[in-house]
């Protein structure tokens, strides 16, 4: 609608006046078509109980549907819903949806609600990281259905009675022109001005009078309506301002008296403007607080119901709200209404749970209203005592049913009671506090108590034990103190015990009478608690009397010896009311008085008993009645006389037992023993003369024999002191006592048999590298007359190089000898060793042995297919280097093995292995005698002539150092071996081939510097040579190629060492050279061993596969898995394990490539539960069970180690070939058990 400010001056008086030209409207136009109209305003949402987590939310209109927008998100927000009410539905949720710029969105159909619904709510339901999920207050805003106003044109019947249409244009254009000519004479109205509604019912009637003219008459030209309008606003002189006064003039309404409404729902200011809204028309609402003047002020537009919606939190303050209604018509602003609104924050504040033991009292806020928003409650509580220097402000914690709690605990208040002073204050959502209301609690006062029980009082025990039962403390207990006393001597003795809390609340403290000079009759005891703010405050008190017990003991007599001399005496059932420092036991013979008497000092022990030991020798050997009294002596150092007895200690003979032990028939030696020794005196000395039969006592001697731990004599014979005679030994013994008396003990006899020439020979330091080893004689029978011991030693292969060897007697008394099969023309196997005596007279043969020196070779080539996986090598004509390779070392692997050798390989697949370290580390860490890598050659300039065979061995070159052969690289054996593997194969390439001979060169090759064994590179013809890849592309090539090389190698043997020999070929283990394994790996694998055998023989694995698992996963015990998850087979925890894991880095072989992964690996209490799990595993599942049948039925590890690894086990393609070489290394078949 078109809004026209007039002023009309009638006299002094200025009137303003505005004309609402909606009657026009029906003239301009048939129909007025009025679309959807959405009116929303943004607004900042947030989680209740987390202020800072939320979003700015906006509603708009898009496309003919509401578009519902959370922007600007803050906080852990990952998921939103939306539920959408109206008076009519009772709610549609939708689920919002993450747009590009990270706003969440949602569309809604208005198709979806009743064409009568306008006013909306919107709850958003917004889910946090941490799972939980948070309603957000409801959000309104107005949604007005589009509907279709048809309006008749004036219609003016002639005087004929047929009804005509007066001319939109002509009206338009007459009324345009006088309403211009009228606003030229007047002047804009100022705001705050009204007009009557006698003023707008008289302009209504004029208008409507003005269109419809008479029944009668033809409607009325143009110029004469704009006359007649101007007539009829200059008669309304009563005018102030236009309020709607079209529509009320079509509705033929009466306008109200009030203009503008306000009703707020919790932060919501619902501002309505009563009347119609002209077309053209904008209501706005001045809104602001009356705090701090307008620095809140903000302008709203009423949506097409007249509504508008206010946020309060965006204005700030509690109090008054000044609200303005204002019309925009066209563009000028009209002053129509004001309102004042009280905004205020409410709650009521109340007390329960009020608990005077435990000193707290729970306050409860409900009906809580905070239009500003909420962002903490608070509640200061202070005791009227003392002001407010307890004060705490405590914040509120929101329940589930919406209200806020808190509980006020005394201690927090110096333990105050009485009245306290709660008030209640609300933070708004920008940080202000506000004043709610207050009240007052009572907190009664409560005493203190606690009762005392006594415990366990006996006469006999030198303790009690007291019991504080029915506690109350209101101020709190850190301490639960007993000062207690003896009666006599006043408080000399007190002592504060401190009590135990026992479970179930009670306390208990332990009164010993050590504590208090043993005192005995009645003991003062007093309680006291100290509070929590250390204040320690009296309670209660009771007197007991402790009586005083009488000092006893049992004394008994045991294990009497009459032999010896001794018995022992034991003290039981010891009571000493003073205590006891010492338990002293005087004893003396009944024979000359207490000549004799010894006090001696018993020794406590374990089961509280006290012991000693008497010795007739303390009491001059006397033997008969001995006379023993029990003295205490107590903590107060007094000596009390207990009780006493009497023990009876035969007298004994002498005796001994004699025996003959040890005898050594070959070294003419045999010990004697005398034990069970009985001397009635002191003895010093035990005396055994020996001679032999023969000749009677010529070579007699007196031995005085060594006294041993256990109280036994003891003297070795050796016939070397007897003419080494043999035949019947006589033996007496002798006693001298201290007084130097020899008394005869007894004697007996043995037999030294005569033996002829013995001795063990043993041999040691065997070295296969070298060709030595060591030959010892020992244990030489007869030694006497020996000259010297003569060796001899024969190769069985070639008799002729016998040789004898005079050995040399060593500081022991053995002989020694090195054999080097240098003297025996180099040769290897079987030698034959016989050992003789010389003697003066004569040589005397005494035994005989075989020592095998094995080849210094393991017969084991490890083959390096070049290249792999990512790495093709050269590629001419779809045919890549890698697999050319690989085909040729497979067919040599074959060859070789049938030749009787072993085989290890850098990759038995199509995979990736580094070629820098790491195909020569697993070369080093292996047995083998040689690495062979395997290429075939390009000269990288496309297609060319070159063609031929060539082979390669280590150049040094400073610029590439080596990285993990420094030792190796340059050892000259490796070099001289290498070069004649490198012609050696060469020669025979060239010769099985024909191919054109490039010769013998050297590079410094990472595989060959690398590599601490001898090692070569052969390229066995050029790819890029269109001709020769024709040649070299064919499998019967490489099987010239594989034979040739098979032979290089073989003949490479020949000359640096032994071939297999039949027996090495049936059994090639026999040739392997074992690694020693260091003492720390000794350690680990003698721990394993016995329980990876006993699991490999229930189970039904290999032994030496395990063992191979143990070491390679584990690295000998000492991985990180190994050290802190006791994991030696590196068995992952899939979702089948159910125990405890460790989660670690690991190398996987995925596509062919290396790649380091974090994985949970099973995780163990000790090493044996992870050997026994490793044998469960297989046979867990009967998926595994069917996967690993295989496994299980295979007999040795070749066939193992095929079927683990065919069967998935390890993504490593190289596993299988890893354990072999720990197999063979470390000889680990010979531990087998199945």
């Amino acid at each position: 609608m078109a809004i026209i400010l007039t002023e009309i001056k009638e006299g002094n008086v200025k009137k303003k006046t505005i004309f609402l030209l909606s009657v026009c409207a029906i003239v301009l136009s048939g129909y007025v078509v009025q679309a959807d109209s959405l009116e929303a305003s943004s607004q900042l949402m947030s989680v209740p109980s987390s202020p800072e987590t939320g979003g700015q939310l906006s509603v708009i209109e898009e496309a003919g549907q509401m578009k519902a927008v959370l922007s600007h998100i803050t906080g852990e927000i990952i998921g939103v819903t939306g539920q959408f009410k109206s008076s009519s539905n009772s709610g549609k949720t939708i689920a919002f949806t993450i747009d590009a710029q990270g706003q969440y969105v949602a569309y809604l159909n208005r198709s979806n609600f009743s064409d009568e619904d306008q006013i909306f709510t919107l709850t958003l339901v917004v889910n946090l990281l941490d799972g939980s999920s948070h309603s957000l207050d409801e959000y309104t805003f107005s949604w007005i259905k589009a509907t279709d106003i048809s309006q008749e044109v004036a219609i003016v019947k002639e005087d004929s009675g047929k009804e005509t249409t007066a001319s939109n244009s002509s009206v338009t254009s007459s009324i345009s022109s006088t309403l211009a000519s009228t606003t030229t004479s007047g002047t804009t109205i100022s705001e705050k001005n009204t007009v009557s509604s006698d003023d707008t019912n008289s302009v209504s009637t004029s208008l409507a009078k003005l269109v419809t003219s008479t029944q009668t008459e033809t409607v009325a030209s143009t110029s004469q309506i704009l006359s007649s309008v101007g007539t009829q606003l200059q008669s309304a002189s009563m005018m102030r301002a236009a309020t709607n006064t079209s529509t009320q003039s079509q509705t033929g309404t009466t306008p109200s008296s009030v203009i503008t409404e306000v009703a707020q729902k919790n932060q919501i200011l619902e501002i309505k403007y009563t009347r119609p809204i002209s077309s053209g028309e904008v209501i706005k609402f001045a809104v602001w607080s009356e705090k701090n003047s307008q620095d809140d002020l903000i302008w709203y537009d009423a949506n097409q119901t007249g509504a508008a919606y206010v946020d309060l939190r965006k204005h700030r303050d509690y109090g008054k709200y000044q609200i303005h209604t204002y019309a925009n018509r066209n563009g000028k602003m009209v002053y129509l209404d004001e309102v004042v609104f009280d905004v205020e924050a409410s709650g009521k504040i109340s007390v329960s749970n009020i608990d005077s033991v435990t000193g707290t009292f729970d306050v409860n806020i409900e009906n809580i209203s905070a239009p500003l928003g909420l962002s903490k409650v608070l509640v200061p509580t202070w005791t009227k005592s003392g002001g407010q220097d307890d004060i705490v402000w405590y914040e509120a914690q929101r329940q589930t049913n919406g209200n806020y709690k808190v509980t006020v605990n005394k201690r927090n208040h110096k333990n105050g009671v009485g009245d306290y002073n709660l008030h209640l204050y609300y933070k708004d959502s920008n940080g202000n506090l506000v004043y709610i209301t207050e009240t007052i609690a009572n907190l009664p006062e409560v005493k203190l108590s606690g009762d005392f029980t006594i415990l366990d009082i006996n006469p006999q025990s030198d303790s009690f034990k007291v019991r504080i039962t029915n506690i109350v403390a209101p101020n709190g207990i850190s301490k639960v103190l007993v000062p207690t006393w003896t009666e006599s001597g006043g408080q000399d003795d007190i002592k504060w015990y401190e009590a135990s809390r026992q479970t179930d609340g009670s306390y208990i403290l332990t009164v010993n009478r050590t504590k208090h000079n043993y005192e005995a009759g009645k003991y003062n005891l007093h309680l006291y608690y100290k509070s929590d703010d250390g204040s320690l405050r009296y309670v209660n008190e009771t007197v007991i009397d402790f009586p005083s017990a009488k000092a006893s003991g049992t004394i008994t007599v045991s294990d009497i010896k009459q032999q010896h001399g001794t018995f022992k005496v034991r003290i039981t059932n010891v009571l000493a009311p003073n205590g006891i420092s010492k338990v002293l036991v005087p004893i003396w013979t009944d024979s000359n008085g207490q000549d004799d008497i010894k006090w001696y000092e018993a020794n406590r022990q374990t089961d509280g008993s006290y012991l000693l030991t008497i010795n007739k020798a303390q009491h001059k050997y006397g033997t008969g009645k001995y006379n023993i009294h029990l003295y205490y002596r107590g903590l107060d150092n007094r000596l009390v006389y207990v009780t006493e007895a009497v023990a009876n200690l035969p007298e004994a003979k002498v005796s001994g037992n004699i025996k003959i032990i040890e005898q050594d028939n070959l070294k003419g030696i045999f010990n004697v023993r005398v034990t069970d020794i009985v001397a009635p005196n002191t003895l010093s000395k035990v005396i055994i003369p020996t001679w032999t039969e023969f000749n009677g006592q010529d070579d007699i001697k007196w031995y005085e024999a060594s006294l041993q731990a256990d109280g036994s004599y003891l003297f070795t014979v050796n016939k070397a002191q007897h003419k080494y005679e043999t035949g019947k030994y006589n033996i007496h013994v002798y006693y001298r006592d201290t007084d130097g008396r020899l008394t005869f003990a007894g004697s007996t006899t043995t037999e030294l048999a005569a033996v002829k020439s013995s001795g063990k020979l043993s041999v040691s330091s065997l070295d296969a590298k070298n060709g030595t080893f060591n030959l010892k004689v020992s244990d030489i029978v007869p030694s006497s007359s020996l000259k010297y011991v003569e060796v001899v030693v024969w190769s069985q292969k070639n008799p002729s190089d016998l040789k004898s060897y005079n050995a040399v007697a060593q500081s022991d008394g053995t002989y020694a000898v090195q054999i080097d099969k240098k003297n025996h023309s180099n040769n290897i196997g079987d030698y034959q060793v016989s050992v003789y005596y010389v003697y003066s007279d004569y040589k005397d043969y005494v035994t005989s042995t075989v020592v095998n020196i094995p080849s210094s070779r393991s017969y084991t080539i490890y083959i390096d297919p070049g290249h792999g996986g990512s790495d093709s090598g050269a590629s001419y004509d779809g045919i890549y280097e890698k697999n050319l390779a690989m085909s040729v070392a497979n067919k040599l692997k074959a060859n070789l093995i049938q030749m009787g050798y072993q085989v290890l390989m850098t990759r038995t697949a199509d995979y990736d292995v580094d070629f820098k370290t790491e195909r020569s580390r697993m070369a080093n860490q292996s047995n083998a005698d040689l690495f062979i890598s395997i290429h075939f050659n390009a000269t990288g300039l496309g297609k060319s002539s070159a063609t031929g065979i060539e082979t390669y061995w280590y150049q040094y070159d400073p610029e590439y150092q080596p990285k993990i052969n420094q030792e190796m690289h340059n050892n000259p054996t490796r070099l001289a071996e290498s070069e004649i593997l490198a012609n050696q194969v060469q020669t025979s390439l060239i010769r099985e081939t024909g191919a054109v001979n490039r010769g013998v060169r050297r590079e410094t090759f990472a595989v060959l510097r690398e590599t601490a064994i001898p090692a070569i590179l052969v390229e066995l013809g050029f790819m890029d040579n269109p001709s020769e890849l024709q040649k070299i592309k064919q499998e019967a090539y490489h099987t010239k190629l594989a034979k040739a090389l098979a032979t290089g190698i073989d003949n490479w043997y020949s000359v640096v060492g032994s071939k297999p020999s039949a027996t090495e070929t049936t059994n090639p283990k026999n040739t392997v050279e074992r690694v020693q394994m260091t003492t720390s790996q000794q350690a680990f694998f003698n721990k394993i061993l016995p329980t990876v055998q006993q699991v490999s023989k229930n189970k039904g694995i290999v032994t030496s596969v395990m063992l191979a698992q143990t070491i390679l996963e584990s690295a000998w015990g000492t991985s990180q898995l190994a050290t802190n998850a006791n994991n030696i087979f590196g068995i992952k925890a899939d979702v089948s394990w159910k125990g405890n894991t460790y989660t670690v880095q690991t190398n996987e072989v995925v596509g062919g490539k290396t790649v380091t992964v974090k994985k949970q690996f099973r995780a163990y209490g000790t090493i044996f539960e992870s050997i026994a799990d490793y044998g469960n595993f297989f046979t867990s599942t009967p998926w595994r069970i069917k996967n690993y049948s295989n496994f299980l039925q295979a007999k040795d590890y070749e066939s193992a180690l095929t079927s683990l690894l065919a069967s998935g086990y390890a993504t490593d393609p190289a596993y299988a070939e890893k354990l072999k070489s720990l197999i063979l290394r470390y000889g680990l078949n010979q531990y087998n058990v199945n």
